[in-house]
């Protein structure tokens, strides 16, 4: 789990400086504008990265809570609900 988080924060710190040089060498921006853009961008990168695995633990954690109340058979035969 921590590895995860340091990894994450190196990615992050690598598309910023990155998208930053790219942005003041070859787009002719300057230290502001490189900053602002690619800051915005690396943190919708990241957002676009981590909806997806909401989504499907969001999923599995209601099809969870369905399972948990579907009807069962008690004894004696009868139908009872969780």
């Amino acid at each position: 789990m921590r590895g995860d988080a340091i990894a994450g924060l190196l990615v992050v710190l690598i598309n910023v400086i990155g998208g930053m040089v790219i942005g003041i060498v070859q787009q002719g921006l300057t230290f502001a504008e490189a900053a602002h853009t690619y800051t915005l961008l690396t943190v919708g990168d990241g957002l676009v990265t981590q909806v997806p695995a909401l989504i499907v633990s969001t999923a599995a954690r209601r099809r969870a809570c369905w399972r948990s109340r579907k009807s069962i058979r008690a004894p004696g035969s009868t139908v009872a609900s969780i």
